[in-house]
C-alpha cells in the first residue's frame, strides 16, 4: 500500500500519509508573482565592496528592532544576523515564464490555504505541514515519471491568510509596550536565503552523505488583498518559498515521540526477562549519577537531564568550548562516552511484536489522545506483519553479516544519532554554516532563535536515501547564516536605532559578538562582518542541539499531551529509553567529531547491517502511525 486508497467507500491510509501528512488542507491560486530560482544568479555579499556591505549590514540593522519608515512604527520581522543574499542579475521576463513553465501547472500561479475549495482540486493530495505550510503532492513534470510532492513554506496561518498579531512586551520593552508582526507567511529575504543555502548545501554535503529533504525552485509574492501592510516595504510583502520534497515527518514530535509511546509495548518485561533488565541497570558506568525511580529502585540520571545540565553549564560558564566545567549540577563528569551507556550495542534485547496488530494503540493530537482512526487500521496491521517478520529476520539471522543477534531498537536509535550528527558535521565543518542561532526582536530578553533540533530532521521514506541509507534529512534554512557574512546586529543597533531595540540580558553569543574597528565608510558602532566568536555561536548550536536530540527540550520532543503517558512508563521500560538515548547522543557524537578524535573506537556505534536497517524501516512507520495525526 504505497498510496493512501479508498476500498468499500472507506479511505485507507498509507505511505502518503505515514510520511507527509494526514491533516488534510484545501488550496487555491491567488494573485501575485512567481520567481523561479536560479542559483547561478545569486551569491553571497561581496565583501571588498564597502558601498555593497555597508547598504547590506544597514538592511541588516533596521531588522533588529521594530521597522521604520514603511509607514508602521511597532512591525517585526525576522531579523537574522547576517547580509542578504544577493541577486546579482535580473533574470528577463521570457527567461522567467520559460523557467515556471517547467513547473507543474497548478504552481506556476501563488497558491494559498484556503477554507474550501470549489469543484474538483487540481492536485492529487494536500497536507498541513505545522501552521503555516503545506505540501501538495502533484503529477510528475515532463521529465519525471511519478507523481512528486511539493512545499509551500509560508502559504498561510492555516486558512486564515496573513493575519498581524499583536504581541505584549517582550524585545526587553515593558509589558505595556506592544508590537505586531504578520503569521503565516515567509519573507522575500528569508526566501531567498532558504533556497540559496539549500542550493550551497546540497552541493557541498551531497558528496558526504548528507541528505537535504528539499530541492529549492522558488518563491511567491503574494498581492492584494494579502497584504495586510500594505506594499510600501519589501519586507512587509508576504512571501512563499516553493521546494520540492522527500518528506515532512519530523524526528522529534512524531518519530522518537512514537517511539516512546510504544517502548513498553516493543520490550518483553515478563519474569523471563527480569536478568536482562537487572543486567541493563548494572551496566551504566559508576560515575554516572542517579535517582530513586517509582519502584523504589535507583534509575540512572536520563540523558535529558545531563545534557540540560552541561548546556546551562557552559551557558553560564561563558559559552566557550573550552572550559573545565561540564555543568551546574554535576559540574566534574565529562558528557561523553565515559558517563553514557552503549551495552545494548552489544546486548540483545527482549524485543517483541506480540499483540501489536490485534490491539491498536491511541493516537496523539494537539487535543490529547484518541482511538486510532479507521483510516490508519489497515496501515498499522500491516506494518506490524512488517515488523514481526522483519524482527524474527534479526532473530534468526543473527544479522546479516553473520554476527549476534542485535536489537533493533538499539541500533536504530544509534544510526539516528550518526545521522544527526553527519547533518551538523557537515553545517559546521564542511560548509561553516549555523542553523539559525542568533537573538532578534521576537525574542524574549536573554532568550535566542535556534533551529538546530530535532524536527528540523525529517523521516526519509525506505528505499529514498541512496546510498548513504540514511533515515533523516535536514530542512529549514531560512535563518541560516554563513561565517563570513555574520554580522552583529544587536551590537550595532543602539547607535543606529536609540531605545527600539533589546537592551541588556546577559552575554550570549550573538550579543557579544565581535565589534572590532569598523570600516570608515559605515557607522560608527557598525558591526565587523565574519565575527571572530562564530566558533563559540556554533558551540551553543551544538549543545542545544545534543540537549533536545535526547529529549531536553519540551517543543520538539515528546508532545505535552503525551508526556504523562511516557513519564508513567514502569522503571524497566525507563531504565531502556535512558539506555537508548545514550546509544543516540554517543552515535551523534561519533560523526559529529569523527575528524577530531585520534580514537576511531571512542563513541561506539551501531555499523550498517541490512537485516537490522529493514527491521528498524518497519519499526519506524509504526512509530510515525501513533503521531500521525499530531501536525508539528
Amino acid at each position: 500500500m504505497e498510496a493512501g486508497s479508498t476500498v468499500h467507500g472507506v479511505e485507507e491510509f498509507g505511505e502518503d500519509e505515514i510520511y507527509f501528512g494526514s491533516a488534510e488542507v484545501h488550496l487555491s491560486n491567488v494573485p501575485g508573482e512567481t520567481g523561479v530560482y536560479l542559483h547561478d544568479r545569486h551569491r553571497l555579499c561581496n565583501l571588498d565592496d564597502p558601498i555593497e556591505t555597508g547598504h547590506l549590514i544597514q538592511r541588516a540593522i533596521s531588522r533588529a528592532g521594530k521597522l521604520d519608515g514603511c509607514g508602521h512604527t511597532d512591525i517585526v520581522v525576522p531579523g537574522m544576523p547576517c547580509l542578504d543574499i544577493v541577486q546579482n542579475a535580473s533574470s528577463s521576463a521570457d527567461e522567467s515564464d520559460l523557467q515556471v513553465s517547467f513547473w507543474p501547472t497548478f504552481l506556476q500561479r501563488p497558491v494559498m490555504k484556503v477554507p474550501t475549495c470549489n469543484g474538483s482540486a487540481p492536485y492529487i493530495k494536500a497536507v498541513a505541514s505545522g501552521t503555516r505550510s503545506a505540501l501538495v503532492k502533484l503529477p510528475g513534470a515532463e521529465d519525471e515519471d511519478s507523481p512528486c510532492w511539493y512545499r509551500l513554506k509560508g502559504c498561510g496561518n492555516n486558512d486564515q491568510g496573513f493575519p498581524v498579531r499583536v504581541n505584549q512586551g517582550q524585545m526587553g520593552l515593558s509589558n505595556c509596550e506592544t508590537w505586531r508582526d504578520i503569521r503565516g507567511c515567509a519573507f522575500e529575504h528569508t526566501a531567498t536565503r532558504e533556497n540559496f543555502i539549500t542550493a550551497c548545501l546540497n552541493q557541498q554535503l551531497q558528496p558526504h552523505g548528507v541528505l537535504s529533504a528539499n530541492a529549492p525552485l522558488g518563491q511567491y509574492k503574494y498581492g492584494e488583498p494579502n497584504r495586510p501592510l500594505g506594499s510600501e516595504s519589501a519586507d512587509l510583502i508576504p512571501a512563499c518559498i516553493v521546494e520540492k520534497t522527500m518528506g515532512d515527518r519530523r524526528l522529534g514530535s512524531h518519530l522518537l515521540a512514537g517511539l516512546e509511546l510504544l517502548l513498553e509495548r516493543l520490550l518483553d518485561t515478563s519474569p523471563e526477562s527480569e536478568p536482562f533488565f537487572l543486567q541493563l541497570r548494572a551496566s551504566f558506568p559508576e560515575i554516572r549519577p542517579s535517582e530513586s525511580g517509582a519502584d523504589g529502585g535507583a534509575l540512572p540520571v536520563t540523558t535529558a537531564q545531563l545534557m540540560t545540565d552541561h548546556f546551562l553549564g557552559k551557558m553560564l560558564a561563558g559559552g566557550g568550548d573550552c572550559d573545565d566545567t561540564h555543568g551546574l549540577e554535576w559540574p566534574d563528569l565529562p558528557r561523553d562516552e565515559r558517563l553514557f551507556n552503549t551495552a545494548l550495542l552489544r546486548t540483545p534485547m527482549p524485543e517483541t511484536s506480540e499483540g501489536l496488530a490485534e490491539s491498536a494503540p491511541a493516537q496523539f493530537t494537539r487535543a490529547g489522545a484518541r482511538p486510532m482512526r479507521c483510516e490508519w487500521l489497515p496501515a498499522w496491521r500491516t506494518n506490524c506483519e512488517n515488523f514481526r517478520d522483519a524482527l524474527r529476520g534479526t532473530q534468526t539471522a543473527g544479522g546479516s553479516q553473520g554476527r549476534s543477534a542485535g536489537s533493533v531498537l538499539a541500533y536504530l536509535f544509534s544510526r539516528l544519532g550518526q545521522d544527526a550528527g553527519l547533518v551538523l558535521h557537515g553545517l559546521h565543518k564542511v560548509a561553516r554554516v549555523s542553523w539559525g542561532t542568533y537573538a532578534d526582536s521576537m525574542c524574549a530578553e536573554g532568550q535566542m532563535h535556534c533551529n538546530a533540533h530535532s524536527n528540523n530532521l525529517v523521516v526519509v521514506p525506505e528505499g529514498k536515501s541512496g546510498a548513504s541509507r540514511s533515515f533523516l534529512a535536514y530542512l529549514d534554512l531560512d535563518m541560516a547564516f554563513d561565517e563570513h557574512t555574520f554580522v552583529d546586529v544587536q551590537g550595532a543597533a543602539p547607535a543606529m536605532m536609540g531605545e527600539q531595540l533589546v537592551s541588556g540580558g546577559g552575554p550570549t553569543a550573538a550579543s557579544t559578538a565581535l565589534e572590532g574597528e569598523a570600516d570608515q565608510t559605515l557607522p560608527r558602532r557598525s558591526p565587523k562582518v565574519g565575527a571572530e566568536n562564530f566558533e563559540e555561536l556554533l558551540f551553543r548550536e551544538h549543545l542545544n542541539f545534543m540537549e533536545v536530540l535526547v529529549g531536553g527540550d519540551s517543543t520538539s520532543g515528546v508532545p505535552q499531551v503525551a508526556k504523562q503517558v511516557t513519564e508513567n512508563q514502569n522503571s524497566q521500560v525507563q531504565i531502556v529509553k535512558t539506555a537508548l538515548y545514550d546509544t543516540m547522543l554517543v552515535g551523534y557524537m561519533h560523526t559529529y567529531f569523527k575528524s577530531d578524535s585520534d580514537d576511531p573506537d571512542r563513541f561506539p556505534v551501531a555499523e550498517y547491517d541490512e537485516v537490522l536497517h529493514r527491521a528498524a524501516h518497519a519499526l519506524i512507520r509504526l512509530a510515525l502511525i501513533v503521531m500521525a495525526d499530531f501536525v508539528a
